[in-house]
């Protein structure tokens, strides 16, 4: 079994830090831009007057309600950029041959398209936040509200709303539900990054999107078979609803899409002209 050195590790994350510099910069200056702008002109930046919360409060709240599902989709999809960096014969094998394990460059990876990217989120959705306050300022009388009480207000508001009333899930259990279910979706990204050559984050989509099709006709086809020609009815068991089995389904299906992706990695190859990885 390959063994972990944590100086080996650090050593191939700082590497990686600076080979990445750039697109964790873009990423950074283009959540900055986002927030900045998607506020400040929720406040209608042609209209001079000073801000009124109720007037401009619907409008705030479609304002965060995009820039958190924009914030999730670019996080989950970020998860396909795992071996981005390596689409050059030469920067694999300046990979392959870096003094460290399989395992330790890999957690590396993980972490620069996982831990990096929503540290660099957080941080950038702050400093977005302080400048569409001071244009908010500028432009309204110097008036302003923060995008960070609008995003802790909608981040109540999905929790305590009852998303998943359907289901017989624990109420304090919500918000670690809807992290586990993003962690998996950027979990089966960095497969498809491993898998696809090309794009992967589109080819990623396409799949899920063909799979997710397939299983419903399938599904629908059968229910519509078993209530056309049976007496039996369909149903959920309860034990398949509750907060335990949501987080066992979701742990489990996070460890095999990291083990499968580790798998590829292993086999990784300085020359490859296929369109898949494997």
């Amino acid at each position: 079994m390959e063994t972990f050195n944590i100086q080996r590790f650090g050593n191939v994350f700082l590497r990686l830090l600076m080979v990445r510099k750039k697109e964790y910069v873009k990423l950074f200056l283009g959540i900055i831009l986002g927030v900045a702008l998607t506020y400040s002109f929720a406040y209608n930046p042609f209209n001079l007057e000073a801000i009124s919360y109720d007037y401009h409060e619907q409008t705030m709240f479609a304002a965060t309600f995009f820039i958190f599902y924009g914030i999730i989709i670019l996080f989950t999809v970020s998860g396909g950029n795992i071996i981005s960096d390596l689409k050059t014969k030469q920067k694999r094998i300046n990979e392959l041959t870096l003094p460290a394990t399989n395992l330790e460059r890999f957690t590396a990876r993980v972490l620069g398209v996982t831990i990096v990217p929503l540290v660099l989120t957080i941080v950038a959705f702050f400093v977005g936040d302080l400048l569409q306050m001071l244009i908010n300022m500028l432009l309204h009388q110097g008036t302003y509200y923060s995008a960070t009480k609008f995003m802790h207000e909608f981040l109540s508001y999905l929790i305590d709303d009852k998303i998943l009333s359907f289901f017989y899930i624990d109420h304090n259990a919500y918000f670690a539900i809807i992290v586990m279910g993003i962690i998996n979706m950027n979990a089966i990204y960095m497969l498809g990054g491993m898998l696809f050559r090309k794009t992967p984050w589109l080819q990623t989509s396409l799949v899920l999107m063909g799979i997710g099709i397939a299983f419903s006709a399938l599904f629908l086809s059968y229910a519509f078979f078993v209530i056309e020609n049976t007496e039996y009815t369909l149903y959920i068991p309860e034990w398949m609803q509750t907060t335990w089995w949501s987080i066992f389904i979701n742990a489990i299906q996070i460890v095999l899409w990291y083990f499968l992706s580790y798998r590829i990695y292993c086999r990784l190859q300085a020359i490859n002209t296929r369109w898949l990885n494997i």
